[in-house]
């Protein structure tokens, strides 16, 4: 049933990529790309890069669950990170402007990538910005479901190395939360704790935003729709980080 929801609300956001690979192919796309390359000169062509990292509970998607257990999500994205930091120029982007989001299960493999130095593309994690929507950022106090049991594993004792709350609030990546108004409790109680945390380390809030009218899913199924309220947002940061970027 949500998989033909999900399509009928996605539809013409497909079919617009869809028409617009068919117009790149009918005018040669590749060649007016360098083209611009060429006239625009590299510093003002590179463009900030967003890699955004779905959710699914931890078992959706092409890998998860008791196969790709803790923390292979994570695991995923230092890979990801390092290819685009050696290749994205390539296609005009910026390799010290790599912004990580992700949204769900998603959100928590970007809170643990900043959070695990070993999985770290360089020092600080080779990433200009990093936005959270809907995170869990404290294992040892979640709710426990099988979908978390699946990809952390029934042992308590690990759950401390497992949440990442201490380290998000001492990281220097810039980083940006989000939170639905309708979430589910569990998540709303993380929103709550990661602001509590971070008030007692560093003193103020994290720059999070409450997505009023949204609940977990449609905050970002929502995006470049007539109903979008978190493009906007996202557009703002980037912004934000690309113009810290070009100050270093």
């Amino acid at each position: 049933m949500y998989g033909s929801l999900f399509r009928a609300i996605l539809q013409p956001l497909i079919q617009t990529a869809s028409d617009f690979r068919t117009l790149a192919a009918e005018i040669g796309f590749s060649s007016v790309f360098h083209t611009w390359k060429s006239c625009l000169g590299r510093s003002l062509f590179a463009l900030s890069v967003v890699l955004f990292v779905h959710g699914g509970g931890f078992v959706a998607g092409d890998k998860g669950g008791a196969d790709a257990p803790w923390p292979a999500g994570s695991e995923d994205i230092g890979a990801a990170v390092r290819f685009l930091r050696a290749s994205v120029e390539r296609w005009g982007g910026a390799p010290n402007g790599i912004i990580l989001m992700g949204q769900s299960a998603g959100a928590v493999h970007v809170a643990r990538y900043l959070a695990m130095a070993r999985l770290h593309a360089v020092p600080n994690g080779g990433i200009a910005g990093a936005i959270m929507v809907s995170g869990l950022y404290d294992i040892v106090r979640a709710d426990r479901n099988p979908f978390q049991a699946a990809y952390y594993g029934a042992d308590a004792s690990r759950w401390p190395e497992q949440s990442t709350l201490g380290r998000l609030v001492e990281t220097s990546v810039p980083c940006f939360y989000r939170v639905s108004e309708f979430d589910p409790p569990d998540f709303q109680r993380q929103a709550a704790w990661l602001v509590e945390a971070h008030a007692a380390h560093q003193g103020r809030w994290p720059r999070l935003l409450q997505l009023t009218g949204h609940n977990h899913l449609s905050s970002v199924l929502q995006i470049g729709t007539a109903l979008d309220t978190l493009g906007p947002e996202l557009l703002r940061l980037i912004h934000t980080v690309r113009e810290r970027v070009r100050a270093t």
